[in-house]
């Protein structure tokens, strides 16, 4: 005998859900779904046929307007008058001509744009313009029209399969034998019509979207037009289906071409009226642009299922919670736990899953009491102890760092240099005893201060000392001009800024050239941020190489060992920036072979905060 009662409490649940919810929803999506996808994929299907009629009916309506322009032009009495007529001078052929001819082509092209008529004849005392004085002979070299048997009355279509190339365009036509009332009735001659294949193509390339195919050919299988190159297919016999169905009874069959999946359709096209008999479009459908809509469907009837379980979940979920009131009392012991409350009492009884999820739950609160008392207190003290003694380690390296830089005394290096510039002014050499004090100033003013920070001004003095230096070195080879608003010389920057971006210039800039050339230092305020440009008329750098400074400038993965001097010197600069004010502070450079090179600097307006740190101005 079946007995509830001995069963696992998760079992009843598991089981109670899927007889009553579970199953009956997931029998009922299948059957939804599959039923509601066969519908769409009934409705996809009579949509597209839909569309095929009316494909069919655009192109006959196309085709009847250019019949009806033969059909008119060749049935006028003015131009059949003009045909049969045989002129004795041209005076008379080209007065009737402007009289009679070309302002009835006008009117044509004016109606229709973009068709091309052409008359070919054995008059020859009518050939006044590109329309008329085309031979038979010229027709029988083109090879377009079917000369095998000339009888009067019926327009042909011709370009079926092999398009006529007219000024390297692809062209349809229409033409129609003219009989001479002069010889008996005799054929001498053919009105044709030509129209851009374009035509018909803007019909079908209105169908072609979601991957369509579309072929249009006549009784013969030759295509007129299609979505497929013509240089591929210019016969229906040539277009090859892997594997087609046999459902063509319905009207449609499925088969695959070139690796996918269509679902294909044929129209027959019969319009007598304007000779067009057991003509066909051939219409593919893309499998997938169909069965897109019904997974559409089956995503959300699925959706609705799954918000059918969940609901069902939280209901099962619900009923549980009301025919288990021990579930509920381990909760409320959780929630005391929770509270950081670890004395608690066992109120459950019972040996089924909540009893032993009880007494597991007791054992286990117990046991992280133990470690939180025992274990993890000595943990605490352990790491508290190791981070004490890191801190005194790293005190104690910071103060051996300390002292072993205060010993070396920058006095020393400052009165070696006074002294070498003294004994030399003393011999009388003052040019390099100067040169020996500007270095010693610059010496003194980039170590004069503790900090990373100094004014601009005294940036521009370290500049300009420089220079000095540089030009006992090369004369006149090197000139400096700077553009500095006084306004600015009292904001804060970074030390050693641009005195190593000058030195470049002069270095692999203007040293390379033997005339020489103008280093150009400028700062400015734009748009809120401090500019400083280090510009040179100097060699300048071909644009791979210019690539190349910016990459490893930029790269902070590349090994300072890796780079020249130049390049550590610049990537120094740009990194140093971006630590101190961020990604959007740093170098720009541009360069030009043969015009030279400007380095721009950006940085932040700063002042000094009066509590030995920099703000924002």
């Amino acid at each position: 005998m079946f007995k509830a009662n001995n069963m696992r409490l998760w079992k009843k649940i598991i089981l109670i859900y899927l007889i009553v919810i579970l199953i009956p929803i997931l029998v009922l999506d299948y059957f939804l779904s599959k039923s509601i996808g066969a519908i769409s994929f009934r409705s996809s299907l009579e949509l597209s046929k839909v569309s095929l009629d009316q494909l069919g009916e655009n192109i006959t309506n196309k085709l009847g307007v250019y019949y009806d322009v033969i059909d008119g032009l060749s049935n006028d009495l003015q131009f059949n008058s003009y045909m049969n007529t045989v002129y004795t001078t041209d005076y008379d052929a080209l007065h009737d001509y402007r009289a009679y001819i070309q302002p009835l082509f006008e009117r044509l092209n004016y109606k229709i744009s973009d068709v091309v008529i052409r008359v070919y004849t054995q008059n020859a005392s009518i050939g006044f313009s590109g329309i008329l004085n085309n031979s038979m002979e010229d027709l029988k070299r083109e090879g377009w029209a079917d000369l095998s048997n000339p009888t009067g009355g019926v327009i042909r279509w011709a370009g079926a399969g092999n398009s006529i190339k007219l000024s390297n365009k692809e062209y349809l036509g229409g033409y129609r034998f003219l009989l001479n009332s002069r010889k008996d009735y005799n054929l001498d001659s053919v009105l044709a019509v030509f129209f851009r294949k374009d035509e018909l193509y803007s019909l079908i390339s209105k169908e072609n979207e979601g991957g369509k195919k579309i072929f249009f050919y006549n009784e013969e299988g030759n295509i007129l037009v299609s979505t497929e190159s013509e240089s591929e297919y210019r016969n229906i016999q040539d277009v090859k289906f892997d594997n087609p169905s046999s459902e063509k009874s319905k009207g449609y069959f499925l088969a695959k071409y070139k690796g996918s999946d269509y679902i294909v359709l044929n129209k027959k096209i019969d319009q007598s009226a304007y000779n067009i008999n057991n003509w066909s479009i051939t219409y593919m459908i893309p499998t997938g642009t169909i069965y897109a809509s019904i997974h559409s469907i089956r995503v959300t009837s699925i959706v609705l299922s799954l918000l059918c379980i969940v609901f069902s979940l939280i209901l099962t979920h619900y009923l549980s919670r009301n025919i288990t009131g021990r579930i509920k009392k381990i909760l409320v012991k959780i929630g005391k736990v929770k509270r950081g409350n670890y004395t608690i009492s066992d109120e459950i009884s019972g040996t089924d899953e909540i009893g032993i999820l009880n007494t597991s739950f007791n054992e286990m609160v117990d046991k992280i009491n133990t470690l939180i008392h025992e274990v993890y207190e000595a943990e605490i003290r352990v790491v508290n102890e190791k981070l004490k003694s890191s801190v005194i380690e790293t005190r104690v390296k910071e103060a051996k760092i300390i002292t072993l830089q205060s010993q070396i005394n920058p006095h020393y290096l400052f009165n070696t240099l006074e002294s070498i510039r003294m004994r030399l002014l003393i011999k009388g050499d003052r040019e390099t005893s100067d040169i020996i004090g500007m270095f010693g100033e610059t010496f003194r003013l980039s170590l004069s201060s503790n900090h990373e920070w100094y004014k601009l001004a005294d940036e521009i003095r370290f500049v300009d000392s420089f220079f000095l230096i540089q030009k006992y070195r090369y004369g006149d080879r090197v000139n400096y001009e700077k553009h500095v608003p006084a306004e600015l010389l009292n904001f804060y920057i970074p030390k050693l800024i641009l005195q190593p971006l000058i030195e470049n210039s002069i270095y692999h800039g203007i040293e390379m050239k033997s005339a020489g050339g103008m280093v150009t230092v400028r700062a400015f305020i734009e748009e809120g941020e401090l500019v400083l440009t280090v510009a040179d008329n100097g060699a300048g750098m071909e644009e791979d190489e210019l690539q190349a400074v910016r990459e490893d400038i930029r790269n902070s993965a590349e090994s300072v060992a890796s780079l020249g001097h130049t390049r550590i010197a610049l990537k120094n600069i740009h990194t140093r920036l971006k630590l101190m004010f961020g990604d959007q502070y740093g170098l720009t450079i541009n360069s030009r072979k043969g015009f030279g090179t400007e380095v721009r600097v950006t940085l932040p307006v700063l002042d000094d905060s009066g509590e030995g740190g920099m703000k924002r101005v």
